[in-house]
């Protein structure tokens, strides 16, 4: 009886170890929150597109939702096109986007995303 004991103890223990492993894994490649390649990646994918692209920003419909939302329809930003001089093209193509703002819009004050 203390034999079949202490194996169950032993065998919560690994299940344990196993259940702590794996959280520790999905927290380093980056399940949750972000990792230092991720930042690094992210800071050189704005520094590239911000040095390549003017991009213009278009949509269908806006909808201010007070006091802090904004829902655009048929969202496009454009750029040129680097291989059609005078064409743009769209960078991204997102039926349907939402923004919170940081505060409420005043007239003749820029937007505070």
């Amino acid at each position: 009886m203390a034999l079949l004991r202490r194996s169950a103890w032993g065998f919560a223990g690994l299940l344990v170890l196993v259940a702590g492993g794996a959280v520790a894994l999905l927290v380093i490649a980056g399940g949750v929150g972000q990792s230092a390649v991720e930042a690094w990646v992210g800071n050189q994918l704005k520094a590239v597109a911000g040095a390549h692209l003017k991009p213009e920003l278009d949509f269908d419909t806006l909808d201010y939702q007070a006091p802090l939302t904004l829902v655009l329809t048929s969202v496009r930003p454009t750029a040129d096109d680097p291989d059609n001089a005078g064409e743009r093209l769209d960078i991204i193509d997102a039926e349907r986007v939402r923004s919170d703002l940081a505060e409420l819009p005043r007239e003749g004050e820029p937007l505070k995303l």
